[in-house]
């Protein structure tokens, strides 16, 4: 991944964070040396 950015949570009914959301793309970094682009979800444990 060329970019990990704008961070999200997801939080449970107990206000616990369960998730972290992140917009993330290919290539080694910077919108211009991009081809694909999407969002991931990390599940905490």
């Amino acid at each position: 991944m060329g970019q990990l950015e704008r961070c999200s949570v997801l939080l449970d009914k107990d206000g616990n964070i369960t998730h972290l959301f992140f917009a993330t793309m290919d290539g080694p970094g910077g919108f211009n040396n991009s081809s694909k682009s999407w969002n991931i979800a990390l599940p905490l444990e």
